[in-house]
């Protein structure tokens, strides 16, 4: 996708699509923070070539950024699930006792997988979450860059992590957070995940790796959306 998308509000038809072909790459647009889906393009590897040392200094900090968010999102993400209660809540056990970061988790999940309520489909919800941001955190990518691509960055889709990871030359003119958001999104494609940017079903969030990566920056550090303009939004 191309920043000319921009106006785009159509939910991803194809977003299953854009993963897995190795000719089909899972794209991350300077667009896609407001606009639906990826599309497929096919790399002219005439243009793909190693970063320099300022490129690497700026996907290094943001894959810096990317560890450490998913790690505190796992810690506290792991503290809540060990307060799930026998019966989910619905019947006599009663509901844990909820901490300012339990409660920095929980509306995170409102936000970001579409979870109102504390109750067996949160539980399960957040449990399927987790297993995500763990493989997340488990791969590690080359940088490569494309010097044609009108994109922050785009991968080759599910279990395509030996590729490598394509910047385009957006992704250097942006703010760092988005940079680190971009990054983390990225990652979440390797896992199969595709665009629902608009979806308004828990299903298809989890299946979405913008959602993903705004929950984990949403749960780490309170900021999210750092596409969307210089500083995002960040809450307390």
């Amino acid at each position: 996708m191309t920043p000319e998308d921009d106006d785009t509000t159509t939910v991803d038809s194809q977003a299953t699509e854009d993963q897995g072909a190795a000719d089909q790459p899972a794209e991350q647009s300077a667009a896609d923070q407001t606009a639906e889906g990826s599309g497929s393009a096919t790399s002219d590897t005439g243009n793909i070539r190693e970063p320099n040392e300022n490129e690497t200094t700026a996907i290094d900090a943001a894959e810096t950024e990317r560890a450490s968010a998913l790690t505190r999102a796992l810690q506290l993400i792991d503290a809540l699930l060990g307060k799930r209660p026998a019966d989910d809540t619905d019947g006599g056990s009663g509901a844990p006792e909820i901490t300012t970061d339990d409660q920095r988790v929980i509306d995170a999940a409102g936000r970001w997988l579409l979870t109102p309520q504390v109750n067996s489909t949160f539980w399960d919800t957040l449990s399927t979450a987790r297993d995500l941001v763990a493989k997340n955190q488990a791969l590690n990518a080359a940088h490569h860059i494309d010097t044609t691509k009108n994109d922050y960055a785009y991968v080759y889709g599910l279990d395509t992590v030996d590729k490598g990871l394509f910047f385009g030359m957006p992704f250097f003119n942006t703010n760092s957070n988005c940079r680190r958001e971009v990054v983390t999104h990225e990652y979440f494609h390797f896992l199969g995940l595709g665009h629902f940017y608009s979806t308004t079903t828990t299903g298809e969030a989890l299946q979405c790796a913008h959602h993903m990566a705004e929950l984990v920056f949403d749960i780490a550090t309170g900021c999210t959306l750092g596409c969307e303009s210089a500083v995002g939004s960040c809450r307390p």
